[in-house]
């Protein structure tokens, strides 16, 4: 797909503008011609685009042609330009590395938690219950329309994975400052009475 995008056969076919009178019908004779195929290269990308949870993808050198680069030289003072130009993205020194391995863990563990807790959650409160399972049907979602409508990468999923440790972070605390039958904690704080 992005070679397609980029790689030159879009440009070849007149680019975003020429391509864009036919691109429907294109699009539309593609998928009666092959719905089935279409169906499973949806669910598989899905799935694929579900476990993309990595950040710091993209995250490069911005060549001087880049938008960014050029908009800042051109409507910015020198010195802001400058700084730009020191920065550790610039330098390459930038590395996600290590944050992004701690952070799918952090993810992973959420859905541990939240796997964990899952009946008695419901149990408890099946209203708190339902604004959990939204949570996490953004997520999914998310990895739906993306996985369809383009191909796997890791920034498309990383942008709503914060939602899977939210509602882990809130099931936790709903659990520990609220009792199963909707009460407060045995020791309340001060001033604060109990039931």
């Amino acid at each position: 797909l992005d070679f397609f995008l980029w790689g030159g056969p879009m440009e070849a076919a007149g680019g975003w503008d020429g391509v864009r009178k036919y691109a429907g019908s294109v699009v539309a004779h593609c998928l009666f011609r092959y719905p089935g195929r279409f169906v499973l290269a949806s669910i598989r990308d899905s799935g694929r685009q579900s476990i993309r949870l990595s950040i710091g993808e993209g995250i490069s050198r911005c060549e001087d042609t880049f938008l960014v680069s050029s908009t800042l030289k051109r409507y910015f003072p020198p010195a802001v330009y400058d700084e730009f130009q020191r920065s550790r993205q610039q330098s390459g020194s930038l590395d996600f590395a290590r944050i992004s391995k701690l952070y799918v863990c952090l993810v992973v563990l959420s859905v541990l938690v939240l796997g964990a807790l899952a009946k008695s959650v419901y149990t408890a409160d099946t209203k708190f219950a339902a604004t959990i399972f939204m949570l996490l049907a953004g997520f999914l979602a998310n990895a739906l329309v993306m996985g369809t409508l383009g191909h796997p990468l890791d920034r498309y999923q990383s942008r709503v994975s914060c939602l899977i440790p939210l509602a882990a972070i809130l099931v936790v605390y709903r659990r520990t400052a609220v009792e199963p039958a909707g009460k407060y904690c045995a020791n309340p704080p001060p001033n604060v009475k109990a039931g």
